[in-house]
């Protein structure tokens, strides 16, 4: 009797215990990082030619973007003269080194 209540148990968890991931609130999408060599004090981000955010770099040269409201897809980062294509989901947290 003992085992079949263990088997119930068993085939009842993946049930019970499930959680579908559109209905979670996965939390704030982060963006940041170092530039080792900096050119400029500061990073822009770009979703469709339009600017999101900029960033200024601190006295480690690091940066920090924390996006609210994510548009999820393919975002570009400039750190001028170059740049970079980076896809964004809501909940990330990409952290970068860039020399």
């Amino acid at each position: 009797m003992r085992w079949l209540y263990g088997l119930f148990l068993l085939f009842s968890f993946p049930f019970i215990s499930c959680e579908e991931l559109g209905n979670r609130d996965v939390g704030k999408t982060y963006f940041g990082g170092q530039i080792i060599n900096p050119n400029t004090d500061y990073v822009l981000l770009f979703r469709n030619e339009k600017v999101v955010d900029t960033a200024k770099l601190n006295g480690e040269n690091k940066f920090l973007i924390e996006i609210d409201t994510v548009s999820e897809g393919l975002y570009r980062f400039e750190h001028y003269p170059e740049y970079q294509y980076v896809i964004i989901e809501r909940g990330d947290s990409i952290l970068l080194r860039l020399n």
